[in-house]
């Protein structure tokens, strides 16, 4: 049985989508904090402090940190929701130029999203085996 019978596909467009929610959520739930304390820093710099000063003090995980991590979350999330949709769609028989165009990407970058979706469940990473 193949993954588009059993469904394998959907649910890997499922879990994706889920990944990123839970994502989103924890930015969500981090951003009034971190915009409190990137006001803080602010607040110090126009009072005539030194950035060194300010970083030295700033307790850790720092603004520039946790927005990084959140970032990065949000990024990888987004990548592998995207790898999700092609997939799940071109193994619909949905036409790659009709893919890209619903998904806002161009034909070429489906392929790419096809050819690293293909190479992971392969094992491989960037065409070498892992």
């Amino acid at each position: 049985m193949s993954r588009l019978e059993n469904g394998q596909g959907d649910d890997a467009l499922l879990d994706s989508l889920l990944e990123a929610v839970a994502v989103l959520e924890r930015i969500r739930d981090s951003a009034d904090g971190l915009v409190a304390d990137a006001n803080v820093l602010l607040a110090q710099r126009r009072e005539g402090r030194p950035w060194e000063e300010i970083l030295r003090d700033e307790p850790a995980p720092g603004v520039s940190v946790v927005f990084a991590d959140r970032a990065d979350a949000l990024s990888g999330a987004s990548s592998r929701l995207r790898r999700a949709q092609v997939d799940a769609l071109y193994r619909r028989g949905v036409p790659m130029h009709r893919i890209g165009s619903l998904l806002g990407i161009t034909r070429q970058r489906v392929a790419v999203l096809l050819k690293a979706t293909r190479e992971e469940e392969d094992g491989r990473v960037g065409g070498t085996p892992r």
